[in-house]
């Protein structure tokens, strides 16, 4: 029996052995784990910091369309008090230059290239 034993090799490692093998398994499962467990640790952190700067560049963003819809309504305040006949017919006295009489402009309606309607001003000549 002790030929018998002498001539035995242990062909499945996990079944016997000396040990090395399971351990070899278990420490590579645990650094398996550690790693991704860092993966995951720097994936978060990347997200986190991609966030932050999303977040400041969108506050960036808001505040020059804030700038820009303030001052296109100023401009339109400006274009309203422009357009009025009390500041245009001053300056307008002042270069001697006379309001319109009733009937002296009328407005015609005509199609554009496009299809929509447009407005043709046409003066009528005061004798």
């Amino acid at each position: 029996m002790a030929r018998k034993q002498a001539l035995y090799v242990n062909m499945n490692p996990r079944r016997g052995g000396d040990g090395r093998t399971r351990r070899l398994s278990t420490s590579a499962l645990v650094l398996s784990l550690v790693g991704a467990f860092l993966i995951i640790a720097l994936a978060k952190v990347y997200l986190e910091q991609r966030s932050d700067q999303m977040g400041a560049q969108w506050e960036g963003v808001t505040k020059q369309l804030s700038v820009a819809l303030k001052e296109r309504d100023n401009l339109r305040l400006e274009r309203e008090e422009y357009t009025k006949g009390s500041y245009i017919l001053p300056k307008a006295e002042a270069m001697g230059l006379r309001a319109t009489q009733p009937g002296q402009v009328r407005r015609l309606w005509q199609p554009t290239e496009d299809g929509a309607s447009g407005t043709v001003v046409a003066a009528n000549r005061l004798q």
